[in-house]
């Protein structure tokens, strides 16, 4: 009977390795197809600051840019705001919009626990 290997306790060679530790992989990133749009978020730098105004002219005017939305344009065009938490009865859970509105961070109105 032939004896099997002992494969706890051992190191396994895995046949991906030598391909991308060389610089040779493919990786989801590398795969360019024709057509593929990409997407950037700006996060602000200071936790729960309010946002008076956002100037988007740059980032409109810039080459090869399709759309740029702040919080308010998805408000305005009908995005509503994503569920947080649990859905249980009597837990109050704030609005939580894609993007901010009125104030930067976690949520949009931490008082309300």
């Amino acid at each position: 009977m032939a004896t099997q290997p002992q494969l706890f306790g051992q190191s396994i060679k895995r046949r991906e390795d030598p391909r991308l530790i060389t610089g040779k992989g493919t990786y989801v990133d590398d795969v360019k197809l024709p057509g593929t749009t990409h997407a950037a978020f700006v996060r602000s730098p200071h936790a729960h600051a309010r946002i008076k105004s956002i100037d988007t002219t740059a980032a409109r005017n810039s080459k090869g840019v399709v759309a740029v939305y702040t919080g308010k344009d998805l408000v305005a065009g009908g995005v509503k705001p994503l569920p947080v938490g649990w859905l249980l009865p009597d837990i109050k859970i704030p609005p939580y919009n894609v993007l901010a509105v009125d104030k930067a961070g976690p949520l949009q109105d931490p008082d309300m626990f």
